[in-house]
């Protein structure tokens, strides 16, 4: 019986069911998420990265369906893939982060993240699905599945970068 209680308790927090839960339309063009509200009317891009992304993404895109104009996913090697979500052809799922650590090949899968992102225009909207843990690799924080060298000096958001990790040090 404490099994049983426990698995349900685990389900009832789960990524799929809690977006479930703070996931609607509001009519056609609409997308509320909790007290939010997204117009729908512009294209929706999708990209999320880590252990629950697909688990994640299944609910999203029942929810809108051919809204979702593009996704990029990228998932652990060791993650569950949903073949239904591999074979839309408006959805790229990939694996990075093989061992759970960054590496070469999650670079360049991050860089193809940025990519895809930078092509948005004004008005479209971008869901981000991000699961994990924030790992710490030589002063470097990253997901495993999703990690990019920032130019600490370079922008406003670098040097905040290299304050905080001077600041957690």
């Amino acid at each position: 019986m404490f099994k049983k209680l426990t698995q349900n308790i685990i389900e009832c927090l789960g990524p799929k069911q809690f977006l479930e839960k703070i996931l609607q339309l509001g009519g056609p063009r609409l997308l509320l998420v909790g007290d939010r509200v997204f117009s729908l009317e512009k294209d929706v891009c999708v990209v999320g990265f880590g252990k629950a992304t697909m688990e994640m993404f299944k609910p999203l895109k029942q929810l809108l369906g051919d809204k979702i104009s593009k996704s990029f996913l990228s998932v652990p090697h060791s993650g569950a893939v949903d073949l239904l979500v591999g074979h839309d052809a408006s959805c790229k799922v990939v694996r990075a982060a093989k061992n759970n650590l960054p590496d070469d090949n999650t670079l360049d899968i991050t860089r193809q993240i940025v990519d895809h992102v930078t092509t948005l225009k004004e008005g479209d909207l971008c869901i981000c699905l991000i699961s994990g843990v924030i790992i710490q690799v030589v002063a470097l924080r990253c997901f495993a599945t999703l990690s990019y060298p920032f130019p600490t000096s370079l922008t406003p958001f670098g040097s905040w970068c290299q304050n905080q990790l001077q600041y957690n040090s």
